[in-house]
């Protein structure tokens, strides 16, 4: 809903850390390999625009949550086999980034069958899905015969000197106003909101770990690099000003609905 509509006429701009973007177009579940022979990882968002500060083409990977986060939390989790022999796969999935990925909260690591489990539950499926469009986009950016695929079917170019961003953004409870008068929303009031904060931070903190690790990974890499969000989006950014005090917030502005606003207390 809040990307649906992004184009020349109705741009969305990201401003962060004295850097600002403008998205033009959007595309939706794109798609890319990332072991062969397996399921693709699909990535809900794709927004293509231009980095104001330096007018290079841009385009930002996005995957997209609401409250994930909250009730797909779990000890433990399995990834296929097959990630531990691809190149990309078994430089992530080893025992050092994967207890800092997750604040050494490992309760044992199998790195062969790559079996995880935790000793406090958290949204680990969140940060697997991250993994695998990482792995993604970096065959894509290896592939020429993919991006003149995607060139062709979307008709336009994408690829050559572009930029290309990878980040996530969430549903967060932390910015929302919650009116008294509101019946529908009593649960919240009764701490069901603090509780949620507390899911987020958790898995807000992960990710900014797992940033870490990719990026250490992107130095190693020749050729077009991916740029990663270092901090989680949310949708509580549309419109807001940020901290004058904090530089490193994100501002989003965008025109989004009315009721879209107020059903999500944007306003």
């Amino acid at each position: 809903m809040f990307f649906y509509n992004v184009s020349e006429e109705k741009p969305l701009i990201l401003e962060y850390d004295k850097t600002k973007f403008k998205f033009t177009d959007v595309l939706f579940e794109f798609k890319n390999t990332v072991i062969e022979g397996r399921s693709p990882s699909n990535v809900d968002i794709v927004l293509l625009g231009k980095n104001k500060n330096d007018n290079k083409s841009v385009m930002l990977f996005l995957e997209s949550k609401f409250l994930e986060y909250c009730g797909d939390v779990k000890e433990e989790i399995k990834i296929a086999k097959s990630y531990s022999v691809d190149n990309l796969g078994k430089q992530i999935y080893n025992e050092k980034n994967i207890r800092e990925i997750f604040n050494n909260n490992i309760d044992s690591v199998k790195i062969n069958d790559i079996y995880i489990k935790l000793k406090k539950e958290c949204y680990i499926e969140g940060i697997k899905q991250m993994i695998s469009h990482y792995i993604g986009i970096s065959n894509l950016l290896t592939n020429k015969n993919m991006q003149k695929l995607y060139v062709f079917l979307v008709g336009k170019s994408m690829f050559d000197n572009t930029e290309i961003y990878l980040g996530e953004i969430l549903f967060d409870f932390h910015n929302m106003n919650i009116d008294d008068k509101e019946d529908d929303k009593k649960d919240l009031k009764n701490g069901l909101k603090e509780e949620f904060e507390k899911y987020f931070d958790n898995y807000s903190g992960k990710y900014e770990n797992l940033v870490e690790v990719l990026k250490g990974i992107e130095k190693k890499k020749d050729g077009n690099k991916i740029n990663l969000l270092p901090n989680l989006l949310t949708y509580s950014l549309f419109n807001r000003k940020p901290n004058k005090e904090d530089e490193n917030v994100y501002k989003i502005i965008h025109e989004v609905s009315p009721e879209i606003k107020e059903y999500y207390k944007l306003k």
